[in-house]
Formats: C-alpha cells, structure tokens, sequence
C-alpha cells in the first residue's frame, strides 16, 4: 500500500529532482568559481613581476628627486634609511622615509639629507589629505626644506618660518614633523667627511 500511496503523491521523484536541482547548479557554480580563480592566479603571476619593477622604478625616481646619486644602499632592516653615493661609494648623503599624522591620516615623507646634515629635498610618498590639504605635495610648499638643518622646524602659524599652505595648517604641520624626524635620524647615518 505504501508503494501505490508514493506512486500517486509522487514524493520519491520529486526528492530525486530537488536533489538534482540543488547539485547541478552548485557544480556548476564551483566550476566558475574554480576557472575564475586559476584565471587570476595565471594573470598574477603573469603581471607581478611588472608591477614590483614599476614599484621600484618609482621608488628610485622618488629617491632620485630628492637626492641624487649613483646607488643608494638601504640602512636599516625596515627599509625608511638609504644611503645615497656616488660612483666611487662615497656617501653623499642619506634618504630618510617618515610619517606623521595629517587632517585626514599618515603622511608618508620622503626626505634627502646631504652629508652636511642640509636638506636636499622632499617628497610625498603617499597621504590621504583632500582638498587644501593635498597643495602640501606642491613645490611651493616642499622646496621651503631644501638647505635646512635644524630639527625643530615651525610652521609660521606656530612662530616658525615654514610658510603654512592656506587652509591647511594640520597638514602643513605633519609633513614639518617628518621632515624634522628626518634631520634628527638623519644625524646617525650621516659621514661628514665627504660633507657637500
């Protein structure tokens, strides 16, 4: 009796059709999901090693803009310290990488030093300023540093005479910071015999 109540309810073949709609579709979801991921993998590797030379490429630029030399050989262990010589390996000077707090979060500078402890250059790395904020990258701003020694550099809004970008004081403020971060590391990595 049990087999002619199943017959007439049909409820063994639709068990059998609900499983199979359920399984179809998730193998054919893992089969997209899988092609999909040996398709990124492929192209990953196929563009890592591009991306780590324009990485680098960019990084020599940023060095080379703020302080000129044949090779620059990193310092210490976390890569924020190069020295910067020239082709018969005399120091010329020292790259020092910094951040400090902005408006809108970490600034990362970039600063040359010379061997005579001055200012060679600065560059932003990386920030997340907007707006006024974002003028802190401009020439007219950065090239304000070049020939400085002193660690205790001020903005003018503070008494100093590091001339604010208008509207953004904080910003200002933070790459000052890193600049004077930079002179005062600086000090432990510099030869002052070959002082330019």
């Amino acid at each position: 009796m049990s087999d002619k109540s199943n017959a007439k309810t049909g409820k063994g073949t639709r068990a059998k059709v609900s499983v199979a709609r359920i399984i179809l579709p998730a193998l054919i979801l893992t089969a997209i999901c899988a092609t999909s991921t040996l398709i990124l993998a492929f192209t990953n590797m196929l563009t890592e090693g591009k991306i780590a030379e324009n990485a680098d490429a960019k990084t020599t630029d940023s060095r080379m803009s703020v302080l000129e030399a044949d090779n620059y050989k990193q310092l210490d262990d976390e890569g924020r310290v190069y020295e910067a010589v020239d082709s018969d390996g005399r120091q010329i000077g020292v790259i020092v990488i910094t951040q400090a707090s902005g408006y809108n979060g970490e600034i990362e500078v970039m600063t040359g030093i010379r061997s005579n402890g001055r200012v060679s250059g600065v560059t932003i790395l990386s920030m997340s300023e907007t707006g006024s904020g974002e003028k802190t990258k401009e020439s007219d701003f950065l090239n304000q540093f070049i020939g400085a020694n002193d660690p205790d550099l001020v903005v003018d809004k503070d008494g100093g005479s590091i001339d604010a970008v208008s509207g953004a004081t904080v910003s200002s403020r933070a790459v000052t910071d890193a600049v004077n971060g930079a002179i005062a590391i600086s000090v432990a990595f510099l030869d002052s015999t070959y002082a330019q």
